[in-house]
């Protein structure tokens, strides 16, 4: 049996069970979609990849989240740098179109 991955996936409805065996219209509810284009977020499990992967023509895994032990945090640039940027000089007011002669 594999570990669990930790993190979660949304998963996206994007065709409706309409017209498809009880089993997969079984499969979307236990999921806990109900409208298409509903996205919902579920554990990374292969219990819900195992779900998602007996009705791939009906749901998207939209995103995979990977749980905050393992995300790297994005440095932002050092204060320096920003100041050390010159500033665009602020754009000119547009100038005013005249009214047409039929408008007051």
């Amino acid at each position: 049996m594999q570990a669990k991955r930790g993190g979660t996936i949304k998963i996206k409805l994007v065709r409706s069970p309409i017209c498809t065996p009880e089993k997969h219209k079984l499969v979307v509810k236990g999921l806990g979609l109900r409208k298409v284009n509903q996205v919902v977020e579920r554990p990374d499990t292969p219990v819900f990849r195992g779900m998602v992967n007996k009705v791939p023509h009906l749901l998207a895994v939209v995103e995979e989240i990977a749980p905050a032990s393992q995300q790297v945090p994005v440095e932002a640039p050092p204060a320096e740098a920003v100041a050390a940027k010159e500033v665009p000089a602020a754009e000119a007011p547009a100038a005013e179109v005249p009214a047409a002669e039929g408008e007051a």
